[in-house]
């Protein structure tokens, strides 16, 4: 080192990654960020419940037997991270057995925080006469963890007059949390642990959702409420039970739809409106024999669109049905009979959700379909965007036009870019922003998603 420091060289440096990568100039492996999104929305809701658990675990002080069925949910989550798994890059046969082994780790993880939440529920008085923490016998409450509320499915909501609900709160700081849960019925009333009535909402279900195969519920509503304060490292429990009345409904917009589209056309935050549109679409994935890189297909590694130009999934008027209530606003829209969305904004957050829901996707006619969602605004960002680098800090990335010099390290790849699609796309572990430049610098558009995806910014003001 000492050398090195005498020798007086200055050394060329990099502040960015090396995405995306490229194996020749058709081959950009950009694909994997977004291949199987269920599993990765899977896994990250795995290690969320995963951490819950070991929480739960160390602050209720459980045994040894809990901790078996603790380790078959590490153990499922550590099979997550083989490069085949969150990739999405294995075949179909492999992705349905690695769903079933999260899926029973969840199971597994579900019974730790059960017998966690009855000994943390029971009295102090109760166990101060006990010899040891050890030795405490908690109450024998019947815990259910609704694990799918994904589908609005949860057999406790739906079927139990009363029944009692518990968050909890594995962050380090207070927080705020909207509770939606699947109903059979239209009114409802919630109390917290004071006996203090709680705002409430009630909001059909979005019929695309009802119709998923395998959903085997009757619930056509979800309940809403805001579980508020909940405690660091701490639980709320909330009473639910039936009512006879609906609270009236307050209007309140801050978005809006074109009247002939059916789409999201401007949005209002604080105050700022700023036009942007949002609508699905897709493009049709080359079909090639892989025999050489110019016939290279797109597929689970490879995000090589055939062309440039996406379709949208609507060809004519999105089918919208609009909710209004006192806790949250919502759009109900239908893209094509495989691609649907719910819009909501909350009436307390200054950000708006998109809920999607795409598939079965059509491949009848042997073209792959690479879906997208896009936003579509008027910042002026030259080409320029952000995306997070594992959810830590944020990387600048500069869009690069076909004929345009490749930014690769790869010496098969180095000369001008022929994938001016693939070759711009980069991983989105947790979020991706542009921001105006010139006249338009106050305004900016970030998009957080709830899973790792590829994304980019094809055309200035775009995101997609």
């Amino acid at each position: 080192m000492k050398s090195l420091n005498d020798a007086n060289i200055t050394w060329p440096t990099k502040d960015d990654d090396f995405f995306p990568y490229a194996s020749d100039p058709h081959t950009y492996w950009t694909g994997y960020f977004t291949s199987r999104p269920t599993l990765k929305y899977f896994e990250r809701l795995g290690n969320n419940f995963l951490q819950v658990c070991k929480q739960l675990y160390s602050l209720a002080n459980l045994g040894p037997e809990d901790m078996v069925d603790l380790d078959a949910m590490r153990e499922a989550m550590g099979i997550m991270q083989h490069h085949d798994a969150i990739t999405g890059t294995e075949k179909q046969l492999v992705a349905f057995d690695y769903a079933r082994i999260l899926s029973n780790g969840f199971k597994e993880c579900a019974a730790v925080a059960s017998a966690a939440i009855n000994k943390l529920m029971t009295p102090p008085s109760v166990q101060s006469n006990e010899e040891s923490q050890e030795n405490v016998v908690a109450a024998n409450l019947d815990i259910t963890s609704c694990l799918l509320t994904n589908i609005s499915q949860c057999d406790i909501s739906e079927g139990a007059e009363p029944f009692i609900v518990t968050v909890y709160n594995p962050l380090s700081r207070v927080v705020h949390k909207y509770v939606r849960l699947p109903v059979s019925g239209a009114a409802y009333s919630v109390k917290d642990s004071a006996g203090t009535q709680l705002q409430v909402q009630i909001v059909p279900i979005q019929k695309e959702l009802m119709e998923i195969p395998g959903r085997e519920s009757q619930a056509t509503y979800e309940l809403i409420f805001k579980a508020q304060d909940l405690p660091p490292l701490g639980f709320r429990s909330y009473y639910v039970s039936r009512a006879n009345y609906i609270l009236p409904a307050v209007k309140k917009v801050t978005f809006g739809l074109g009247t002939e589209s059916g789409l999201m056309e401007w949005a209002q935050s604080n105050e700022i409106k700023i036009q942007v549109k949002q609508e699905l679409f897709y493009y049709e994935g080359m079909q090639g024999n892989n025999e050489e890189f110019k016939n290279r297909s797109s597929g689970a590694y490879i995000f090589r669109p055939n062309g440039t130009e996406a379709k949208p999934l609507s060809t004519g008027p999105v089918a919208t049905t609009i909710i209004r209530g006192d806790i949250v606003d919502e759009v109900h829209q239908k893209f094509s009979d495989w691609g649907s969305q719910v819009i909501r904004v909350y009436k307390e957050e200054n950000h708006i959700e998109f809920n999607w829901l795409v598939g079965p996707i059509p491949v009848e006619d042997g073209i792959g379909k690479e879906v997208i969602s896009r936003f579509t605004t008027e910042i002026n960002n030259a080409g320029m965007f952000y995306t997070d680098s594992n959810g830590r800090e944020m990387l600048l990335r500069r869009r690069r036009s076909a004929g345009e010099e490749s930014n690769s390290a790869n010496p098969e790849v180095q000369g001008t870019i022929v994938e001016p699609i693939g070759g711009n796309y980069y991983p989105v572990t947790s979020r991706i922003r542009i921001a105006g430049l010139g006249t338009n610098t106050a305004l900016a558009l970030s998009v957080l998603t709830d899973r790792a995806q590829g994304g980019s910014s094809i055309h200035d003001g775009e995101v997609e």
